[in-house]
């Protein structure tokens, strides 16, 4: 790696996620057991986070009609048991190096010794495996935890907002969650990750040397009515349920979704242009009185334009 630059030394790997699963009264709810896998990509620097890769067991979930899926802020692929396949990650390996061609880059990527994929030639990427005995890249621990504890976050906030205009409790408003939901607190919580963190990773495990000692710390701060303990548990659910990524397998795994009525009932659910205008104005609404962004109303004023 001594060859490479930090902005060309990449790492990368797969990680489960309970998606909606929470606790309840400190036990753990079994009612939400959805699960997707999760591909993460950074380089050492901290600066170029790719475009997460999401793998859930449904080639087209019901909640994806109407959507364009080029338009997610996430890659989106399905597979029979919800892992990442060698196929899945070879198609993202040849659009990377074919990314790295055109910006005239070589990079290094870092990979976990089981990280399986087709054999093929790559001419902007080099691969370095990591030992057999690990499964997660060393550079990736304190990283992922951050990752995690973003997206438990949001999703103890969102769950709290919908449960706040409902009688519903914590576990059904959980369960109404989508996929696509998912995706999006996904992508807003690896945007969340501070680049001065994953430097600091990177100078720790020895990739490059940091100029002055970085301060940054996992900030698993608790969601509002959370104790430290009980975010901790729920930060790291993945761990106390155990999963069998080798026998491509996990106990909790994905429920086959719900029948999703007729085209014609899905198109009715479709937002118009009127439902969209409407949002807007309610959240104009909102950022009017709880403070707002420099230039958010000149945003507001092209979009209604």
């Amino acid at each position: 790696l001594k060859n490479y630059v930090p902005e060309n030394i990449f790492v990368c790997n797969e990680i489960p996620l309970l998606y909606k699963m929470i606790l309840e009264r400190k036990n753990i709810s079994k009612e939400n057991k959805k699960i997707i896998c999760i591909l993460l990509c950074v380089n050492s620097s901290g600066t170029e986070k790719r475009k997460p890769v999401v793998v859930g067991r449904h080639m087209l979930p019901h909640c994806f009609f109407g959507v364009n899926n080029e338009r997610l802020p996430v890659l989106y692929r399905s597979s029979c048991n919800g892992w990442i396949t060698p196929n899945i990650f070879s198609e993202w390996l040849v659009d990377f190096d074919r990314e790295m061609g055109k910006q005239h880059r070589n990079v290094a990527l870092i990979l976990g010794s089981d990280i399986a994929y087709s054999d093929f030639e790559l001419h902007h990427i080099k691969l370095v495996f990591l030992p057999l005995h690990m499964s997660i890249s060393p550079y990736l621990v304190e990283i992922v935890q951050e990752f995690k504890s973003h997206y438990k976050h949001r999703l103890m906030g969102k769950i709290a907002s919908i449960q706040g205009e409902t009688e519903s409790c914590l576990v059904s408003t959980a369960n109404r969650l989508s996929m696509l939901d998912a995706m999006h607190m996904v992508a807003a919580a690896w945007e969340k990750v501070s680049p001065l963190l994953i430097e600091h990773c990177f100078a720790k495990a020895g990739v490059h040397k940091e100029e002055k000692p970085l301060a940054a710390k996992c900030s698993l701060t608790p969601p509002k009515g959370m104790n430290l303990e009980d975010f901790r548990r729920l930060v790291d659910l993945e761990k106390e349920l155990a999963f069998d990524q080798r026998k491509e397998t996990y106990f909790y795994k994905e429920e086959e979704e719900e029948s999703g009525g007729s085209d014609s009932e899905l198109l009715d659910t479709l937002p118009t242009k009127a439902d969209a205008l409407k949002a807007l104005g309610t959240l104009r609404r909102w950022f009017e009185c709880n403070g707002s962004a420099k230039d958010i109303f000149q945003k507001f004023l092209k979009t209604f334009s």
